[in-house]
């Protein structure tokens, strides 16, 4: 998949643009406060229909304007055109493929399937593992079609069931039997997807010598010597007395160590992005090798905490996949061999976007 035209209207600082990126690596230029990252937005949005940042909907729309719009033309791998658009105001958003309403966002997100290497991925490495499980998740999504079915009936089940706890209710126990057959079948789906995951990112590392030795296991969110249902019963006097279900694959996470050791407190910031870098490419080459797919990368500010030659080896990287990548840039960061690489150049300057020649 990749984008042959991108239009943006009133997103942001950008009132009024009109891109046709590369077929690979699409470098946008400028300084801080410039608008580089409202074009890797423009496409995050037509992709989740959301804000890359959750917390900043309310200043999506230039102030200027009562609603943004953003346009684009997609080029699948097989060569099939498809139109797809968004349109938002204060309290509405419309999303349209080919002329026809896009109702639901998980058909959304396969529709134009992205992977976001964003500022802040450490977070993955360094915080709780919401952000390790959702990050499984998604890439699940994207390659088991009954996944999404699966967790969306999961997670109506584990609220009725949270729900009913402490009340003493008679369907209680019809609910936790549901829950363990469900999140039984979902933990299985976790596991095999973890296993070829690790396959990719191993592969990876092979490009990162100072990565070779790390290692991702799971815990699937309840002891390992026991069914899910035998959990549910063991921890029943816990979950009662905090309305909440303490175990199954909503409690699931990855343990990610080096060399036998967990890496949260012996890694450098700039060592945590690198691993979640992995983690995200890595997932990237699967979904392509399962789909027959090609995601779009959207890489924003890459080049904080990581040293020249690292960040060098990843760009390489990126650009050997062959995927449509956008990627934000300041301007001072350019040398020849990063201009080598480049499909197509932007510069953004104070929300005016000029598109430069094929390089």
């Amino acid at each position: 998949m990749r984008i042959q035209k991108l239009s943006i209207t009133n997103l942001r600082n950008i009132k009024k643009a009109e891109l046709h990126p590369g077929k690979g690596l699409n470098i946008i230029q400028g300084s801080n406060g410039a608008g580089k990252t409202t074009v890797l937005e423009s496409i995050y949005l037509l992709a989740r229909a959301r804000a890359m940042k959750t917390t900043q909907h309310k200043n999506l729309i230039n102030h200027d304007s009562n609603q943004l719009n953003v346009y684009s033309e997609l080029l699948s791998d097989s060569n099939l055109i498809t139109r797809l658009g968004i349109r938002k105001d204060k309290k509405t958003t419309l999303v349209k493929q080919n002329g026809e309403i896009v109702r639901k966002l998980m058909d959304l997100a396969k529709i134009l399937p992205i992977a976001t290497i964003a500022p802040n991925i450490q977070r993955i490495v360094e915080e709780g593992p919401v952000h390790r499980r959702k990050l499984l998740n998604w890439g699940l999504f994207h390659v088991e079609h009954q996944f999404g079915d699966l967790i969306t009936r999961y997670n109506l089940i584990l609220k009725h069931r949270n729900a009913l706890l402490g009340h003493r209710s008679q369907d209680l126990s019809v609910w936790t039997t549901q829950l363990a057959e469900s999140g039984e079948r979902i933990s299985e789906l976790q596991t095999a997807y973890l296993e070829k995951w690790k396959q990719e990112i191993e592969s990876l590392c092979e490009c990162l010598p100072q990565l070779k030795g790390l290692e991702l296991n799971i815990h699937k969110g309840w002891k390992r010597d026991l069914r899910l249902f035998e959990s549910l019963e063991q921890n029943y006097l816990t979950d009662e007395s905090r309305h909440f279900t303490s175990v199954g694959p909503h409690r699931l996470d990855i343990r990610i160590s080096f060399n036998g050791y967990e890496i949260r407190n012996q890694f450098s910031r700039g060592q945590k992005k690198l691993v979640s870098l992995v983690l995200i490419l890595g997932q990237a080459r699967l979904f392509q090798k399962i789909s027959l797919q090609s995601p779009i990368l959207l890489v924003d500010d890459l080049r904080a905490e990581l040293d020249k030659s690292t960040y060098i080896t990843i760009l390489k990287y990126i650009n050997s996949l062959g995927y449509q990548s956008f990627l934000t840039s300041l301007d001072q960061e350019f040398n020849q061999e990063i201009v080598d690489m480049t499909s197509m150049m932007f510069h953004v300057e104070q929300g005016h976007v000029t598109q430069g020649l094929p390089v």
